[in-house]
């Protein structure tokens, strides 16, 4: 990721206002936020056995930008070390591909 200045700037001035602890519950609270969206999305289509409204879907994608700016001040801000975030973003992904591609042998 590669955030514009203006938005660093935006998320210092934010840990300025806020502070980081604030920051940091809003980062959990974001995310709680963002469960319970795909949480309604998936009960809804479970009870009418069809797909969910347009306005499950709207709000999970707020949700989910809403959890991005929290996971971006963290980056950015909070936690400033870009080489141990690519080490873990690396690493991380790595093991989603394998899982994936362990998966698709067993499949096949």
């Amino acid at each position: 990721m590669s955030e514009k200045p203006e938005d660093i700037e935006l998320y210092e001035r934010a840990l300025e206002i806020w502070g980081r602890n604030c920051q940091l519950y809003l980062v959990m609270e974001e995310c709680g936020e963002l469960i319970n969206a795909i949480s309604k999305l998936l009960r809804k289509e479970a009870i009418t056995k069809s797909e969910a409204p347009e306005t499950f879907k709207h709000n999970i994608i707020k949700e989910v930008e809403d959890v991005r700016i929290m996971l971006n001040e963290l980056e950015y801000v909070i936690i400033q070390e870009p080489e141990l975030w690519e080490k873990y973003r690396k690493a991380v992904f790595d093991a989603f591909k394998l899982r994936v591609q362990l998966w698709d042998g067993i499949k096949k």
